[in-house]
């Protein structure tokens, strides 16, 4: 479905099955984790994040849209969510813009997401492409046009006192 960038593979954060069936059909490294979309600060509880005042003031910036913040999961929550945080110990969270991931947000929760290709390949630019990587293994697909000209979200680590673009 779309993102606030490019085409991705969302499912529920709080599903570690769904999570992990995204890492196998994408045949996505292990050690590295979803971006998590949230429509809401107060969906940043459900993943044991606690903004800082910096990075509070820093995201109010940024957000909604398509910039993705690293920032670490509270010391008590980082055994509940390893599967996501892959022991990484934060998550690159991004609030989005766009009304239908928000309204779906609401509904259900926060959700983890991936590009829409697998390792091998370039993203998906379009509903028909991502069709041709994953068939029928994916369930559902929400088409919002061709996208040729969008690229990832930008990814800002904010764990420091500093902010650092990763990309």
């Amino acid at each position: 479905m779309p993102t606030d960038t490019i085409y991705g593979l969302v499912c529920r954060a709080v599903s570690t099955d769904a999570v992990e069936h995204i890492y196998t059909l994408k045949n996505r490294d292990l050690s590295k984790p979803p971006v998590i979309l949230i429509a809401s600060y107060n969906d940043l509880e459900t993943l044991g994040i606690i903004l800082s005042p910096f990075q509070k003031e820093y995201s109010q910036g940024v957000w909604p849209g398509g910039v993705s913040l690293i920032i670490d999961v509270r010391v008590q929550d980082r055994e509940r969510l390893a599967y996501l945080h892959r022991g990484q110990n934060s998550l690159a969270i991004r609030m989005t813009d766009l009304p239908l991931l928000a309204d779906l947000i609401q509904e259900i929760g926060p959700l983890a997401t991936s590009s829409a290709n697998s390792a091998e390949q370039p993203f998906a630019q379009s509903i028909e492409q991502a069709h041709r990587y994953f068939g029928e293994a994916i369930t559902t697909y929400v088409d919002d046009g061709p996208r040729p000209n969008v690229t990832p979200s930008r990814i800002i680590d904010l764990r420091g006192d500093e902010v650092v673009v990763i990309r």
